[in-house]
């Protein structure tokens, strides 16, 4: 197993950590103080909010 590597899954995020992202996000706080926050990446935000919006603009 190569060093430095991440491995394994990282654990999924709940439903509430995903409304709590979204409602961060319309309030105008920015992914990095989101992840800050949460405890998740801001890379990990950023993808939470672009799926959930796009699948609330979709319905």
């Amino acid at each position: 197993m190569p060093w430095g590597r991440a491995t394994g899954k990282q654990r999924e995020t709940t439903i509430n950590e995903r409304v709590r992202i979204i409602e961060l996000r319309t309030a105008g706080m920015s992914f990095r103080r989101i992840g800050a926050e949460t405890g998740i990446s801001c890379t990990q935000v950023a993808e939470i909010y672009r799926r959930w919006t796009l699948a609330i603009l979709l319905t």
